[in-house]
């Protein structure tokens, strides 16, 4: 009989895990190994040399790697996230900011160029965790923005996602992520505030701790947020996703708060 509740326990737990797979914040993208030992670094200054606004955008996901996938959301996280994405890089080019995209959604960095930009400009990597696939996984996405970081000066990263919890689907928010040791921390904080102002629900905004904090924040000294922009399980929250309208409102409230933020270092 002990064996037979030891078993039972196992199945139930491996259904658990399953079913929560897409909650964000105790996921494995946040508790991956770090590239880099943490070390002083010395802030870069803004704008960067020629004048140029930088936003590098990441659309979460994508590939083999679709995200949350719920019958609330028209398509998956993948394609969301990417089609946002790209409402973003259009406000922001409007505004004359340049913009670097991780990926277009059609094909992302290989293995060996992530390697090769890395070692160029310095960045340490695991070898083992650059992997050749058809995932671009957190941990590749961290480093190669981290090379692209020491070469080009990045004003701000942002990488987007759609949260899920399915025992909670009265879950309604949006989340922000920061990584609390950042140069910038203090700073980000003041950008994920003026952001929430100007949505339109709840936000909740996370100064995480090293063990915390996603990859993609963590990695490199340039100031990074990444951003849910609601529950995939939530009936409200899925409905602002799939909304066009929605969607243009969120991309000029996002670009309006960047140009917003790196614009206060010129004062500075």
């Amino acid at each position: 009989m002990m064996k037979k509740a030891a078993l039972f326990l196992a199945i139930a737990l491996i259904i658990a895990s399953v079913f929560t797979g897409c909650m964000r914040r105790n996921n494995e993208e946040s508790t991956q190994p770090e590239t880099t030992e943490n070390k002083e670094t010395e802030k870069p200054v803004y704008p960067t040399p020629d004048g140029k606004t930088v936003v590098c955008l990441d659309a979460g996901h994508g590939f083999r790697d679709i995200g949350c996938d719920t019958d609330l959301l028209d398509g998956n996280e993948a394609e969301t996230t990417l089609a946002i994405t790209l409402l973003v890089k259009a406000e922001l080019e409007a505004r004359g900011a340049q913009v670097i995209l991780t990926h277009d959604g059609k094909t992302f960095p290989s293995a060996d160029e992530v390697r090769r930009l890395a070692d160029s400009a310095g960045v340490e990597y695991k070898e083992e965790d650059i992997i050749d696939n058809d995932i671009f996984s957190a941990y590749e996405r961290a480093v190669y923005t981290a090379a692209i970081a020491e070469d080009k000066a990045i004003d701000l990263f942002i990488s987007l996602h759609v949260n899920s919890l399915p025992t909670h689907p009265e879950f309604s928010r949006y989340e922000m992520d920061y990584f609390a040791e950042n140069p910038y921390a203090d700073a980000l904080g003041e950008f994920c505030e003026d952001l929430a102002g100007a949505l339109d629900n709840e936000s909740k905004i996370f100064a995480d701790i090293y063990e915390e904090a996603f990859l993609v924040t963590k990695v490199g000294a340039h100031p990074s947020v990444l951003i849910e922009m609601g529950y995939a399980t939530n009936e409200e929250d899925s409905a602002r996703l799939n909304s066009e309208a929605w969607r243009r409102d969120f991309a000029k409230a996002l670009s309006d708060s960047c140009i917003k933020w790196i614009s206060s270092y010129e004062e500075k």
